[in-house]
């Protein structure tokens, strides 16, 4: 089956913009639908990457704590990124 780049591309696109305003685990859920698609994207994984090194926690435990805190679980501590 042949993947549809402009699909990704869009996926890509659309989780970056999420990031930047401000939406981070939209932007984690489009990247990792990415990944889903194709597992070898190199953006999609330089992104998720960025995330896990930036805010010092894994994408997918991340992910958990966001799913349970909209289910009624008490939430992480709060998280921010390092100054630049």
């Amino acid at each position: 089956m042949a993947i549809d780049e402009s699909a990704i591309q869009a996926r890509l696109e659309e989780g970056a913009t999420l990031y930047e305003n401000g939406n981070l685990y939209e932007a984690l859920i489009a990247w990792k639908a990415v990944l889903a698609i194709d597992p070898d994207n190199e953006v999609a994984q330089e992104y998720l990457g960025f995330v896990e090194e930036n805010f010092q926690i894994g994408v997918d435990v991340l992910l958990a704590h966001h799913e349970a805190a909209l289910q009624g679980a008490p939430p992480l501590e709060t998280l921010s990124a390092p100054p630049p």
